[in-house]
């Protein structure tokens, strides 16, 4: 699933390319969503967690969320698709370019200034990349949630928004932290340094197109922890191991028990 970081990518990507274009088609599998869409221009994109945002002239504003198989393509503008029609989640074309998003669930359209009581945004906590983020803050909500590990509390997206599965598992791994802990244990600063880690590492990958948490360099694995099952921890050599955790969306955590045991 996108985290935050290709999300903002996305926006990155997207801006230039939509901002001040006039709509001259607006199709998706859910019609009534971009219905008088058509000879409006594009305002605004920006990323909010994991939700890209679309900002359009007539007062509206798009929401889009990947999930697991979303992706975005360009094409020329008018240009046919081989995408079935019931993949295509948003294509907008502008005089020059078609952006077409396949295989996302989550289309949403609603007036901008109904934002502050959205459903899904009105709950979404701090955005982990956004210019003024302040772990301290974040990591008080985060020790006192009612989760039961650290692990579950990292991927609430109402404590702050941005962080996914793989960056969960590895940013645990870097400050060597236990994820089945609970968020009590975990002391403030602990927490407020795990969030400020957070911001380094995905900040760190905004310009790279396969994400790197090692940076071990050419050949080298490209995650400390995630998708290694198995395998020797590239710092100890224990074998990296994993459980599920999460009732409502069950995850699985990638940790190792020599480098995260509990303190």
């Amino acid at each position: 699933m996108p985290e935050g970081d290709t999300v903002y990518r996305h926006a990155v990507l997207l801006r230039p390319l939509l901002v001040g274009q006039p709509i001259r088609a607006a199709t998706s599998r859910w019609p009534g969503r971009v219905q008088g869409l058509v000879g409006h221009r594009i305002q605004r994109v920006w990323p909010r967690g994991k939700h890209l945002m679309i900002g359009v002239s007539d007062g509206t504003t798009l929401r889009i969320h990947l999930a697991m198989h979303g992706q975005w393509r360009r094409l020329a503008s008018g240009q046919r698709s081989d995408t079935s029609p019931g993949d295509v989640s948003l294509r907008l074309d502008t005089p020059e370019d078609a952006l077409l998003c396949v295989h996302a669930p989550t289309l949403d359209r609603f007036e901008t200034r109904q934002a502050p009581i959205h459903p899904v945004l009105s709950r979404l906590g701090p955005d982990v990349l956004a210019p003024r983020f302040d772990p301290f803050a974040v990591a008080a909500r985060a020790r006192a949630s009612s989760h039961h590990t650290v692990a579950e509390a990292l991927l609430d997206q109402a404590i702050s928004c941005g962080v996914g599965n793989i960056y969960k598992c590895e940013l645990l791994f870097l400050c060597g932290h236990d994820p089945f802990a609970s968020p009590a244990e975990l002391p403030l600063e602990r927490w407020a340094g795990l969030y400020a880690r957070a911001r380094t590492l995905m900040g760190a990958n905004l310009e790279l197109t396969a994400r790197d948490t090692t940076r071990l360099g050419s050949g080298q694995p490209l995650h400390w922890v995630y998708g290694r099952r198995g395998r020797p921890c590239l710092r100890c050599g224990a074998l990296i191991a994993t459980r599920s955790h999460g009732l409502d969306l069950p995850r699985i955590t990638f940790w190792c028990p020599r480098c995260q045991t509990p303190r």
